[in-house]
């Protein structure tokens, strides 16, 4: 149940782009602003040690029966980040916030510390993520197991990094396969320092787990690791078994980060990286017209074509890029098209049957708090409308500023239910300044 609401987005959906015929947003972004709801204040209980977490820097995952799930890095019993879950009246007119974990509540934070990546859901329901720190103090991989009822759950470490060649530091979230194995990044160790990507196999009874590096960056272009280097983004898979990411440095131009693939052996047991794009491969710094700096995951959609975005690079001025990756038929060569110029800095995105694509800013629009937004194909999919669903630090209340959030950060994608709602987390604004869970309808 790998984060139910992404995986009914992003499966069914039929060919989105045909990248010889698409050409970049132009123009300004039109602006059609939805109401928006704040499910959730961070920080409300336990003043200044915000016990309810505070600070969420990922996205949510949301269940079956419409419970949001998420993660704070700060906060909590023990101030070492929490795991969270919203659970709505029948009305879903109001949402009730549960700590369902709380870090460093083992001596040394041998159980993890500082989540800053989302969570996945397998088919039992329990949750799986990773820490940045704690374990050995490099990070760890976990587990959440939850009772019949849902009303206790008990933390298993799976993994704790040691900072060497076993990586250092997971700052995303984790993919899981039909066969319950877990893959992920970090970014650092490895056998250069550079970051890996990292598969974790249970045992046939799930009491033990064994890790194995699928690749370590910066294994190729010495210095300048033309391969890529720092990966900070969640992997997604293919029908046929590869995996895709992203990383912030590294690639052939100015040290851009590139977009990768891994292609196993058919016996799974060895893994070809192929550099599928280098970004800032038109312009230089923040002139990089196609983009640079991707910290965030990809998508797939049907026909195999990759979408995702920039932090930096994009236009004249930066701002980041929303692009897209188009390969041949044999897929040995892939064309990059930037969709929106200056519009980036931004999460990763998600997709609706309509095929419009969906994403956050951490800053930008008229309030400086960071945007929501929407892009648009018109029918032969050759130009790409922006609309700004929403502007954050809209609202003020009894003299607190960004009263609606601030700073969707750019690990915190979107979500979308069966109705079309969004939900999101900011990383500060509202009455503590520590954050929000959104909904826009």
């Amino acid at each position: 149940m790998q984060n139910l609401t992404l995986g009914r987005l992003l499966v069914p959906l039929a060919a989105v782009l045909a990248a010889a015929t698409l050409a970049p947003l132009s123009g300004a972004a039109a602006a059609s602003l939805e109401p928006e709801t704040v499910l959730y204040s961070f920080c409300a209980r336990g003043g200044k040690a915000c016990t309810d977490g505070a600070g969420p820097l990922a996205g949510l995952i949301m269940d079956a029966v419409g419970h949001l799930y998420g993660t704070t890095p700060r906060g909590g019993a023990h101030n070492g980040g929490t795991v969270f879950e919203l659970t709505p009246n029948t009305a879903k007119t109001k949402w009730t916030e549960t700590v369902i974990y709380s870090f460093c509540a083992q001596p040394a934070c041998t159980d993890g510390e500082l989540p800053e990546a989302g969570l996945v859901m397998d088919a039992a329901g329990h949750l799986y993520g990773t820490t940045f720190t704690g374990g050995r103090v490099k990070g760890t991989v976990f587990e959440l197991t939850p009772n019949a009822a849902k009303t206790k759950w008990t933390e298993t470490v799976l993994y704790s990094f040691s900072g060497s060649t076993d990586g250092l530091g997971p700052v995303a979230g984790l993919l899981i396969n039909p066969a319950g194995r877990l893959y992920g990044t970090t970014d650092g160790g490895g056998a250069r320092n550079a970051g890996t990507v990292f598969e974790l196999a249970p045992n046939a009874a799930k009491t033990e787990w064994t890790e194995t590096i699928l690749y370590s960056f910066c294994s190729e272009g010495g210095l300048i690791c033309t391969d890529g280097e720092r990966p900070r983004a969640r992997l997604i898979t293919d029908a046929s078994g590869r995996r895709y990411g992203t990383t912030s440095l590294g690639g052939a131009h100015y040290n851009a980060g590139v977009v990768f693939e891994l292609t196993p052996n058919a016996a799974k047991t060895k893994w070809t990286e192929a550099v599928l794009y280098s970004f800032c491969a038109r312009g230089e710094g923040e002139r990089c017209t196609d983009g640079a700096s991707p910290y965030a995951g990809l998508i797939m959609d049907a026909s195999g074509d990759l979408y995702g975005t920039t932090f930096g690079g994009g236009g004249p001025s930066g701002g980041g890029s929303v692009f897209a990756l188009t390969p041949n038929a044999a897929k040995t060569k892939w064309t990059q098209t930037v969709l929106c110029a200056s519009c980036g800095g931004s999460s990763g995105l998600i997709m609706d049957r309509a095929e419009h694509l969906y994403g956050t800013t951490e800053i930008g629009g008229p309030h400086g708090g960071g945007t929501v937004f929407e892009l648009a194909p018109n029918a032969a999919k050759t130009k790409w409308t922006q609309t700004i669903l929403y502007n954050f630090c809209a609202r003020s209340a009894s003299g607190v500023s960004c009263a609606d959030g601030q700073s969707p950060f750019a690990y915190a994608g979107l979500i979308m239910d069966a109705s079309g709602r969004l939900y999101g987390t900011t990383a500060g604004g509202r009455a503590h300044a520590e954050g929000t869970v959104f909904e826009l309808p």
